[in-house]
Parts: structure tokens; sequence; C-alpha cells
């Protein structure tokens, strides 16, 4: 069986409220829009939905060391070996990949760059 990596977030590439143009390795820039999401998030009681408390609390999305989006000032409880957790909400890369859409392929020299810094 070949299972494919789960595509990683390289860079934000741009930010507005409330949606994310990233490179992902895979070579392409890639737009989540959270905005389609928010009436889901809301009525499934979902911590995501912290995220848009304010324009400025979403703008403050980095890209984590999992290579997804995360927000470090907003906390979700989780359980990590029975124990209860509060970690920075940080969204699965594999789901953000599959919600977004495909905006272009990354000009060369954006690729190129990125994948020269993280080797």
């Amino acid at each position: 069986m070949d299972t494919k990596p789960t595509p990683k977030i390289l860079r934000i590439m741009e930010a507005e409220p409330f949606w994310v143009a990233a490179l992902w390795d895979t070579g392409e820039i890639r737009l989540n829009d959270f905005s389609n999401q928010l009436s889901r998030w809301l009525l499934d009681g979902s911590a995501s939905y912290q995220i848009f408390a304010s324009e400025d609390t979403f703008m403050e999305v980095v890209v984590s060391p999992k290579g997804s989006l995360m927000w470090p000032e907003i906390f979700v409880q989780s359980k990590v070996d029975g124990e209860v957790v509060q970690t920075p909400l940080e969204m699965d890369p594999a789901v953000l990949f599959e919600d977004s859409q495909f905006v272009e392929k990354a000009p060369k020299s954006v690729s190129e760059k990125k994948k020269k810094t993280t080797s």
C-alpha cells in the first residue's frame, strides 16, 4: 500500500480576515477560506470558532513546526496519555489541504528559495 506523506505548509503568503493563502511543500499556493466553515464550527461547539473572536485574533496565525496553521494565543484542551492538557489551536494539515482551493503553482524562485532555507 502506497501512502503519500501529508502535505505541509512552508509559509503563509498572505492572510486577511478570515482566509489564508499558503505555500505548501507540494509547490502549490492554496487558499483556505475559514468564513465558509464558521457556521458549522459554531453549531458543533468546536473550539476552532475562537479564531473568529476578532480580526486581530485571526491575524495571529503562524505556521507551526508541524507544517500547519496555528494560533499560539488560542488554547484548546485535549487528552494526552489520559491527562488533560492545554495546547495552542493547531489545525490538521491534511484537513487544511483537502479543504483548500488551488490558487497557482508557486514560481520556482519562491519554492526553491524556501526549500533551501529549510534544508
